[in-house]
């Protein structure tokens, strides 16, 4: 499922045609249940995402439960508040 929305990300993005945001919020969700972090920065830094207020709720959530990447998920979360201009 991961390689999944990897794979959907990049095409939407290459083709300028978002994914909507309540696919993006499982991408993010699906991302973290499998711990890579690491892609959930890339989605977020590459603007590859629709971002949605809950999107960044889910990353804050994560951040409180991994305590290690705390500040890198209220980091995400705040690109994602900004940028839906909350």
């Amino acid at each position: 499922l991961l390689l999944f929305f990897e794979a959907l990300f990049i095409t939407s993005h290459a083709f300028r045609c978002p994914v909507d945001a309540a696919l993006t919020l499982e991408g993010i969700k699906c991302g973290l249940s499998e711990k890579r972090l690491d892609l959930v920065i890339n989605w977020v830094t590459q603007q590859r995402l629709t971002f949605s207020e809950e999107a960044g709720d889910v990353i804050c959530d994560y951040g409180e439960q991994d305590t290690y990447n705390k500040a890198k998920c209220l980091a995400l979360a705040q690109i994602i508040y900004s940028e839906c201009g909350l």
